[in-house]
């Protein structure tokens, strides 16, 4: 098995393949199966909007899941050990048990941890005044205007270390258990939050977890919120960057010199899409799991959506578009499924 990040962001989305890649344009992740429930394998939050470059990644759909609850899992590779989960096994199954109580065992556990990152490396720019001393020398070899050296300033402002901070990271687990013969429990609540070393950037979660098992009836109730901002918009796509137009040429004594204008209506207002998502579910299953299922409500509401729109232009614009947050969406709705193995 093959686990590959596809970026360094907080929460990021992960490649995992079992045996290698098994179609060219269908799905080729696992199924995950927790304490014998299939788990909808499906990006917890959808791409980034394209505004230049490439989009954001969805988020992991394994993000809601609390790690530290997870006490064992299995790999299941080989056709024979898949073909009970028809084809949604095709490629691999991963198998997760969280953790149970045994009869009359009554416990409290809390665990945390505190984590710092840093970026290891610099990508090992110029500085404001090893740039200005090349510009300098193509001053003094005629090659470059005394004005181009005059415009850069005196600054020696390193931005990749301003866009970059220590980030710092948390984790809490709290639990309790008990129970007696017949009836046993555990209720978990779990809190992360993990800061990006790039500003802006980070994941939290907030992840609540009930375990309830009364003779044959094994019921879970789960419960979940999390607050994501979607980083769909392009590096200085809040400013309005210049570029040379040939409509913008003017004559200065006799010569023709060709203008800069801006390209982008500038938006200082311009902020991330972010999402609010809440569910509560109900998985059970009884006659030792032969017959399974979950009934499930989910809510989720998008703010500030991203999407370019027309404007006037009016004044200074020489645009006719401008990026803009311009209202919000809501997904909700109710999930049931059924399992049951007939045959044995």
């Amino acid at each position: 098995m093959n686990v590959t990040l596809n970026n360094g962001e907080p929460g990021a989305n992960a490649q995992i393949r079992i045996r290698g890649s098994t179609s060219i344009s269908a799905s080729k992740d696992p199924l995950y199966v927790i304490d014998g429930l299939p788990v909808q394998n499906s990006e917890s939050e959808a791409r980034g909007y394209n505004t230049g470059g490439s989009p954001a990644l969805g988020r992991n759909p394994l993000n809601a899941i609390n790690p530290s609850g997870i006490v064992s899992m299995t790999v299941l590779k080989d056709a024979a050990a898949t073909a009970i989960y028809g084809s949604r096994g095709a490629n691999g199954v991963v198998l997760m048990e969280t953790k149970k109580v045994r009869a009359c065992q009554a416990t409290m556990e809390y665990d945390t941890y505190v984590a710092a990152g840093t970026a290891p490396r610099q990508l090992g720019f110029l500085s404001g005044d090893e740039y200005r001393a090349i510009v300098q020398s193509l001053v003094n070899a005629g090659r470059q205007p005394a004005s181009r050296l005059a415009s850069l300033g005196t600054a020696n402002t390193n931005w990749e270390r301003e866009t970059q901070r220590t980030s710092l990271s948390q984790n809490h687990n709290v639990s309790f258990a008990g129970g007696n013969q017949t009836t046993t429990f555990r209720a978990s609540l779990n809190y992360a939050d993990q800061q990006g070393v790039v500003i802006s950037n980070g994941f939290t979660r907030l992840h609540a977890r009930l375990n309830g098992n009364r003779e044959a009836l094994d019921g879970t109730l789960r419960v979940g919120y999390g607050l994501q901002g979607n980083l769909a918009v392009a590096p200085y796509a809040s400013l309005a960057p210049l570029a040379a137009d040939n409509q913008a040429r003017y004559v200065f004594g006799n010569t023709i010199y060709t203008g800069v204008v801006p390209t982008v209506n500038a938006n200082p207002d311009l902020k991330w899409e972010q999402s609010a998502q809440s569910n509560i579910a109900f998985d059970f299953g009884f006659m030792d799991a032969r017959f399974s299922g979950s009934l499930e409500y989910y809510s989720t509401k998008t703010t500030d959506l991203l999407l370019t729109v027309p404007v006037s232009q009016t004044g200074s614009s020489f645009v006719s578009t401008q990026l803009r947050n311009v209202g919000s969406l809501r997904n909700r709705g109710v999930e049931a499924s059924l399992d049951a193995r007939l045959y044995e």
